[in-house]
This record gives structure tokens, sequence and C-alpha cells, in this order.
């Protein structure tokens, strides 16, 4: 971030008389809340750090480390002293007098724009660290950030930056997270269609190889009647024999020959009854391979429609969370999918064996989502007897809604507790105490 609109936040700063709440709302993403509700968010990524200002900023979870804990403890409700950028540096500080349980004191929220050392201090009058974002050891700086340890000062550099001019800073910070956002957003979108394409491309290959099942039961027909004329025939073949001409079905001649590992005939019509009952195993579940091959894809694609429309990198985020959101120990459902937001776990049918699953695995309490009166993916949210917040139910209906159909129109989804749903038959439900919202496509 440029030194010279580091100073105009500073400036922009000294109008707030205190911090009514702050909180890390991104892994590097600080919210700070002041008395008339204006919020102003410091985005401390290492390689892109800058101050912006959002309505309506997503937090995915909350964060309860060490740090989370000290931030809040100490600045929220705390009185603003003074802000300053450090002469020579792209450091930022901001000195409160912080209303504790037994006494006031002064402490200072340094956020240090300073590329891969980039941080957020927590220091008190005495210029020792309270916490930190980043930790660093004194193995890997000659600066050390330590609790406890006293910071030392970054030494004046000579900062060269092209001149730029911000008349007005609350819409330059606006501006600014479009920016950033749109460009992060355009190039993960890029990369998680590309990534889920390929996925369907391969899906799409190993659907052209299965066989049709009606080809498959022609051929076990086949290979049961060359073993029923083998048998009709176990008398007139010799064991030396290594093939037999027979007269098949269709009253055809036709000529029946024997693997040369094959010892007798009796084995051959044993081979040959085995390879008719599994491919007439295979044909049966042909049609089901090739259906949940098919639902895949087409999960896939929603998918991919999804991201195309996705307009911020927090909702994006939800569709490919991190693998550490779910529990270790929980077997994942192919046919299910799983998304979190704000740490409720909302489940989805990719096909009817995962609208059965998510319906079966459900508890009471859970929230059930299905759009009126046409076929549609379940979605469950996962409700832990919490009090659900709108939004979350509103995202839900949207997953449930994007993940059924493409089709411009106004939907009705209707929802409600696991409890007022019987399951009638497989997927088919019938439901009571419900409510409903309308969503356009």
């Amino acid at each position: 971030m440029k030194r010279a609109v580091l100073v105009k936040v500073a400036t922009y700063l000294q109008n707030y008389k205190s911090i009514f709440a702050i909180e890390r709302v991104g892994d590097t993403i600080i919210k700070m809340v002041f008395k008339n509700k204006d919020s102003l968010f410091f985005d401390m990524r290492k390689s892109n750090s800058y101050v912006f200002r959002k309505e309506n900023y997503f937090r995915q979870k909350e964060y309860q480390a060490p740090f989370d804990v000290v931030l809040k403890k100490i600045f929220a409700k705390s009185v603003i002293q003074d802000v300053i950028v450090e002469d020579g540096n792209r450091i930022l500080k901001i000195f409160v007098e912080s209303n504790l349980r037994y006494k006031k004191e002064i402490n200072v929220l340094q956020f240090e724009f300073t590329g891969k050392n980039t941080n957020v201090i927590i220091l008190n009058e005495q210029n020792i660290v309270q916490e930190a974002l980043r930790q660093i050891s004194i193995n890997n700086s000659f600066r050390e950030v330590r609790v406890g340890k006293k910071l030392l000062a970054l030494p004046p550099i000579e900062i060269k930056e092209k001149s730029i001019k911000v008349e007005d800073i609350e819409k330059f910070l606006y501006d600014e997270f479009f920016r950033v956002e749109n460009q992060k957003l355009k190039q993960l979108k890029m990369v998680r269609v590309k990534s889920l394409e390929k996925k369907v491309k391969n899906l799409t290959q190993t659907l052209l190889k299965v066989e049709n099942s009606e080809a498959l039961e022609q051929n076990s027909q086949k290979i049961y009647n060359q073993a029923n004329l083998i048998l009709s025939n176990l008398h007139k073949i010799k064991p030396y024999q290594k093939k037999i001409e027979v007269i098949n079905y269709e009253g055809e001649s036709e000529i029946i020959t024997f693997p040369k590992d094959v010892k007798s005939p009796t084995q051959m019509v044993n081979i040959l009854f085995n390879q008719a009952k599994k491919l007439k195993q295979k044909a049966k579940n042909s049609h089901l391979e090739i259906a949940n091959l098919n639902s895949k894809i087409k999960f896939l694609d929603s998918l991919i429609n999804i991201i195309n429309k996705t307009k911020s990198i927090d909702e994006l985020d939800i569709y490919f969370p991190k693998k550490q959101n779910r529990v270790k120990k929980e077997i994942i459902d192919s046919n299910v999918e799983i998304f979190f937001y704000e740490n409720y776990k909302i489940m989805v049918g990719k096909n009817s064996k995962g609208n059965e699953k998510i319906l079966k695995d459900a508890r009471k309490n859970d929230i059930w989502l299905h759009i009126k009166d046409i076929p549609s993916s379940h979605v469950i949210i996962r409700t832990d007897k919490q009090n659900i917040k709108d939004e979350i139910i509103e995202f839900g209906a949207k997953l449930c809604l994007d993940f059924t159909t493409q089709k411009s129109g106004k939907y009705e989804i209707d929802y409600t507790q696991r409890r007022n749903v019987k399951i009638a038959h497989g997927s088919n439900v019938n439901y009571i105490n419900y409510k409903s919202l309308i969503l356009h496509i």
C-alpha cells in the first residue's frame, strides 16, 4: 500500500473518537467498527496488503486464536488517542486508551505494510509485544516479534512511489476493495473452473467407456447359449478336442473354440456360465453407473455455472471449503457435497442417493429445504440446536436452486425442521409446518 494513501487513512481515522468493535473476519483481514457503525477493513496479506471499505462483508468463520482474544479485549470499546504513520515507513499506529477491568492504559495497534514482513502487532505503552498476527523468531529476522519482547523500531527507508491523488478517501477505499477483489476473483474463478472442467472431461471419458446394458445383455445371452450347446453335446466331444461345431438356436452352424488353458469341455461350460452371469450382472448395474456418472457431471456443470456467476471471493471460498473445516473421522459420501457458511455445515444431495443419505443422517432440529412442486436437490443445514439466521437459510435455498436448475424463472423453496419431514419412498417425502421463500434466476 502506498504511504501517501496510508497517511490519508490516518487522517481519516482521526475523525473517530473510539473503536466500538474489532475482530478478524478472514485469515488476514481485520474489521474495525466505530460508534456510528462505520467499518474499516485491513487486509494484511504479505503479497498485497491494503485498507478498504465494504458494506456487509462476509465472515466465513469465527477466529479464537490468542491474537483474536487479545485484540478484542484491548481494542473493543477503546478510546482513540492518536493515529500516525511512521516517518520513512509504511507503518500505521493507532494509540488507544483501553478500558480494562481494573485500570485504564494506553496500547498501540500497529499495522505494518512492509511486504514479506507485513504484520499486525499489539503493543503496550512500553513497546512490549502483547500479541501479533504473525510471530517472528530471532532466527528468521533481526527484529523479533514475540509476546513479552520489546519491539525494535524499523529503520527508516527511502520510499519511492508514484504520486497518487486522493480527493475522497472513503470512495477511494471502496474502489480499492473492488479493484483488488475483482482482479483476484477473476484469477481464482479461472483456476477453479479449469479444475472442474478437467473433472467433467474425465467423467465424460469414463461414461463413454461404460458398455450399453442392452449390448451386455445380448452378449451374456450369447455366451449362455454357447454353454448350453456344449453341455448338450458333451457326449460327442472327445477329451482332447479344442473346438466343437454345433447347430445354434437360430439353426446355423457355429464353431466354439476352447482356450488353450481349458482342460476339459466341462470346465469350458463352467467358465462360460460364469462369464454369462457376470455380464448379466454388469448389464443390470450399467444403467445405474451411467445415471451416477451423469448426475456427477450435471452437478459439476452446475457448480461451474455458479462459479461463473459468483461476485465475491468470500462466496467463492464457500464452494471450495478448506479441508480442515471437515471433521477428520467423517466419511464423505461421493453423492453428497458439503459446504460451510459461517461455521454452519450445509449438505446438498447430488442425486437421489445423495438426497436419501442426507435425509437419513439429518437430526430432528436440522433445517431441510426443497423446491416446491418439482424434483430438486435436497439440502440439510446442520443447526446443532442453534437459532439459525435468515441469511443462512437463504444461502441454503440458493444452493438448492442452483444445483437443481439453470432455467430462468421464479421459484418457491420450502423449508422446515427435519422432524416435520416424513420419507415416503427413497428421497420422496411428505412434510408439514413449513415456510417458503422466493428466489429468482
